[in-house]
């Protein structure tokens, strides 16, 4: 397996984020695929930390601002 097989994809459906390998015959079907939700939004995290605002290009030149903001917990009024 090469890493260009390996694909990432949110579900709207289950609202998780999976990675994993397609199918060769029907792309829109995985081969096999495993839940990464928590793992994504930790690396998230780590790349944008809470109150910082991060500016993005995709590869079209859309720019967005990425901001992870914390909402609940310790230390919040």
């Amino acid at each position: 397996m090469q890493l260009s097989d390996v694909h990432i994809a949110a579900s709207p459906l289950t609202d998780s984020i999976y990675i994993g390998t397609r199918s060769k015959r029907n792309p829109n079907t995985w081969n096999s695929k495993i839940d990464v939700t928590s793992t994504f939004i930790g690396a998230l995290m780590d790349w944008n930390p809470p109150g910082t605002i991060r500016l993005i290009t995709d590869s079209l030149g859309n720019q967005y601002e990425i901001e992870v903001r914390k909402i609940a917990g310790e230390n919040n009024v």
